[in-house]
């Protein structure tokens, strides 16, 4: 492992749900890119579904 690592208490789906909540609870507005790759897709996935179960 390398030195900078910090091992965290939660996996990297959960922080990032945990930081999409965040964001759609604090922000007024929030604005997900796509760009049609991997990463934006699953971002906007991840959004979406976090975004549904706050409703």
């Amino acid at each position: 492992m390398s030195v900078y690592k910090v091992p965290l208490e939660q996996n990297v789906l959960e922080a990032a749900q945990e930081r999409i909540m965040w964001t759609l609870e604090t922000l007024p507005r929030v604005c997900v890119s796509f760009s049609g790759g991997k990463d934006s897709g699953l971002m906007l996935h991840l959004t979406a579904n976090v975004g549904a179960q706050n409703e």
